[in-house]
C-alpha cells in the first residue's frame, strides 16, 4: 500500500485509563516521525468521532494494541482487531507493566507482542518496526503468539 492510501502510520487502540502512558508512548513515535492517530484530538472538530475512527483504522499501515489489564476484555479492542484483521493490516501488542501473557484476549494471541514497562522504549521500538513495514511495504502475520 503506498503512501497516498496511508493517513496514519500507526492506528493505537489502548484504554483510556492508560492514557498518561500511550501519551508518552505516542510523544517517542512521532519524535521518530511516525504518523500515529492517538485520539480525539486528530479529528476534525464538528466530524462524526465513530466515522472518523474507522477512517482512521482503514488508513492505517498497522494497529498498535497497548495491551494493560485495563483494556484485555474491551469490546472496542475486539472491534479494532477484527477490523485490522479485515484490513490485512500488521498487527502489534504492546504488554505494559506485568500484565499476565496469558490474559492476551483470543483474537491477538496469532501476532507478535512484546513487553515494555518504558513508554518511551516502546515508542522507539515500535517506531523501527514501522520504519521496516514503510519501507518493505510488507503486511505480514505471525503464526502463533510470540514475544519478539
Amino acid at each position: 500500500m503506498s503512501d497516498e492510501n496511508n493517513k496514519y502510520d500507526v492506528f493505537l487502540s489502548y484504554s483510556m485509563k492508560d492514557r498518561d502512558w500511550v501519551g508518552s508512548f505516542v510523544d517517542a513515535l512521532r519524535a521518530d516521525g511516525i504518523r500515529t492517530c492517538f485520539g480525539m484530538e486528530d479529528f476534525e472538530p464538528g466530524s462524526r468521532w465513530d466515522d472518523e475512527l474507522q477512517d482512521a483504522l482503514r488508513t492505517s499501515r498497522a494497529l498498535i494494541v497497548i495491551l494493560s489489564p485495563n483494556n484485555t476484555d474491551n469490546l472496542w479492542t475486539c472491534f479494532e482487531v477484527g477490523a485490522a484483521v479485515a484490513g490485512q493490516k500488521r498487527i502489534i501488542s504492546v504488554l505494559t507493566g506485568n500484565l499476565d501473557a496469558h490474559l492476551i484476549p483470543p483474537l491477538l494471541r496469532p501476532y507478535p507482542f512484546f513487553r515494555e514497562s518504558s513508554a518511551v522504549a516502546a515508542g522507539r521500538r515500535v517506531a523501527e518496526m514501522v520504519a521496516d513495514v514503510r519501507s518493505t511495504e510488507r503486511l505480514t502475520s505471525v503464526p502463533a503468539a510470540r514475544e519478539v
